[in-house]
């Protein structure tokens, strides 16, 4: 894997998902070719009370801050049905290096990231390589726009909104933004 460059001495990756053994190998292998590596894995995470809304606050927070720090997300999870932490990451403004299969695979395009065939450690480390060759904050900013235009609140809210439309067979217009939203 490549070593850092004079823009990024060291390079940093987040890397969540798949934290047994390929997560561990991926990280082993970052770390040796000079990236310092941030794992970002929710299992270890104390849950989030919902209901105090200070301490959701403060969970996003952390999240947005743990993920500043980094300059790709890499996730090496193959077992997702959505990806929000990719969706996260994305928002974030981080490029991301996924296995291609599953939730990660539908996110995770050649615009906004790289992609491994399957959960191996040589093909993620290609995908990572790939990824490190190509302008970060351009394939960041296409990540970011990409959640914002079909991820956002006010997006969902539409689509769901029209479907029920559908559904009862009326046009409904759901334009209309959300007053918290985005925020």
């Amino acid at each position: 894997m490549r070593a850092g460059t004079s823009e990024h001495p060291t390079p940093v990756a987040a890397v969540t998902g798949g934290a047994g053994a390929i997560g561990g190998a991926i990280a082993t292998a970052l770390r040796e070719s000079g990236h310092s590596v941030s794992i970002l894995d929710r299992a270890g995470d104390p849950p989030v009370d919902l209901a105090q809304h200070s301490a959701v606050k403060a969970a996003a927070a952390d999240l947005i801050h743990r993920h500043g720090r980094c300059d790709v997300l890499v996730h090496a999870g193959d077992q997702e049905t959505f990806g929000l932490i990719v969706i996260e990451g994305m928002a974030c403004g981080l490029p991301v290096a996924a296995v291609g299969v599953g939730g990660t695979g539908e996110l995770v395009t050649d615009s906004v990231g790289a992609r491994a065939a399957r959960p191996d450690v040589a093909e993620m480390a290609a995908a990572i390589d790939a990824l490190f060759a190509r302008d970060l904050a351009r394939v960041g900013a296409a990540a970011r726009e990409r959640v914002l235009g079909s991820y956002s609140w006010n997006m969902a809210f539409s689509r769901l909104v029209q479907h029920y439309g559908r559904l009862a067979g009326q046009k409904i217009d759901a334009r209309v933004p959300l007053a918290h939203a985005e925020r």
